[in-house]
């Protein structure tokens, strides 16, 4: 029985080891495949997880889908940017003093502990972000409840709501001071130029200078607009060259409170009931619409005046960040979609199980562009999501240019 156990071993290796071969592994052991992948403008790599189907290169459908364009010039596909775009604007920061005022951006965990200052606590800086922030706010809590009996027994202790609202006024000040480079600005309004929509997950006013520095027109949502209270629609159009465009800031900004700003696991899971109402509004939209879904609809839906049709409701279906989500090509850069944002997680599985009955070949793609290793909770591609390496993050952010 154990000579007929290892010749059963020896054939089966035997039939593996071709195949092996064919996939480049050299060892039975090595859980992942590497794929190094040449570009023209950039060494790139993919990383596919075994057992997960790696699809089309990745690389090729960077270029194809930066190649798509409307009619303006301007990119079909969205960009969406996180807080890894003041990294490469500092990097493009000409002078010392302006560079070392980037450090309070560059370091956005630390900026979020750093709010505790003002209550001489010491600063607790967790791997997570939303960790530091919700830890910020419990112990401001505390603090001020501890300070404010000593003084008063009777005094009351005050609540997480209002020392949040706190914090975010601090917050949103520093947020305010972001350092003003035109050279650095200047390239960030060139990039801005070439797409139609894009999706920041900031708070601060870089985009909206940079599109002030190369001199397009810029129009925000009136305040007495109902779109103004909400963090679904776009935060501001530009018009320049004949090009128009539209930012989007689902997380709230800092100059706008009003709209509020959405930080921290608390209100990321209390968006997520507006995220699920907005996602069900954008597909009675499509149903509203002449053509009943497919390219036609999605050019009206994006133009630069949107379809937006009254429900039988009479509720005005807006466009918002979460019908670009829906069906539209994305390229996410700066950003490793940290698992406690989950409006936008949610957002991006919902875009997977509605694309599930689409061809392969045809449907959107998700491309995230990273320097280095990029982060592990993406490496087995959830949502559909394909990373692209690059050996530094600038070439990353030059493959857009």
């Amino acid at each position: 029985r154990a000579a007929l156990v290892a010749i059963a071993t020896l054939v089966a290796c035997s039939r593996l080891r071709p195949s092996a071969a064919f996939l480049g592994l050299r060892n039975s052991s090595l859980a992942r495949l590497k794929m190094t992948i040449p570009n023209a403008c950039s060494a790139t790599s993919v990383e596919h997880a075994l057992g997960i189907p790696s699809g089309p290169d990745p690389t090729l459908q960077l270029q194809a889908t930066l190649d798509d364009v409307n009619d303006d010039g301007t990119r079909r596909a969205v960009l969406v940017v996180g807080a890894g775009l003041h990294r490469q604007l500092r990097a493009l920061t000409r002078g010392d003093k302006l560079a070392t005022s980037w450090e309070a951006f560059t370091d956005w965990n630390g900026l979020l502990a750093s709010i505790v200052d003002v209550y001489d606590l010491p600063r607790v800086v967790h791997e997570d972000p939303a960790a530091t922030w919700e830890d910020t706010v419990a112990r401001i809590v505390a603090a001020t409840g501890e300070a404010g009996r000593k003084a008063d027994a009777n005094a009351a202790v005050l609540r997480p709501g209002d020392a949040e609202q706190q914090a975010l006024k601090m917050l949103a000040k520093e947020l305010r001071n972001l350092p003003a480079d035109h050279h650095a600005l200047e390239w960030l309004g060139r990039l801005l130029l070439h797409f139609r929509d894009v999706v920041c997950l900031n708070y601060d006013p870089a985009l909206e200078m940079s599109a002030k520095e190369v001199g397009a027109e810029i129009t925000r949502v009136p305040s007495s607009s109902s779109r103004a209270r909400s963090t679904l629609g776009c935060s501001f159009t530009w018009t320049t060259q004949g090009r128009h465009g539209r930012v989007w800031n689902p997380h709230g900004q800092a100059r706008c409170p009003s709209r509020g700003i959405i930080l921290g696991t608390t209100s990321y899971g209390q968006a997520l009931s507006a995220v699920t109402k907005a996602w069900k509004r954008a597909k009675q939209a499509e149903r509203l619409h002449e053509s009943g879904g497919g390219p036609a609809y999605w050019q009206a839906r994006r133009a630069v005046t949107p379809f937006e049709p009254t429900s039988e409701s009479g509720y005005l279906l807006m466009l918002t960040w979460v019908d670009l989500f829906l069906a539209s090509d994305l390229i996410v850069i700066g950003t490793s979609l940290d698992r406690a944002e989950v409006d936008l997680w949610w957002a991006l599985h919902q875009r997977q199980r509605n694309l599930a009955r689409v061809p392969e070949a045809e449907r959107p793609k998700t491309l995230l562009l990273c320097g280095g290793q990029g982060p592990q909770h993406l490496a087995t591609g959830p949502a559909g999501i394909s990373v692209l390496r690059f050996d530094q993050w600038s070439e990353a952010w030059q493959s857009l240019n």
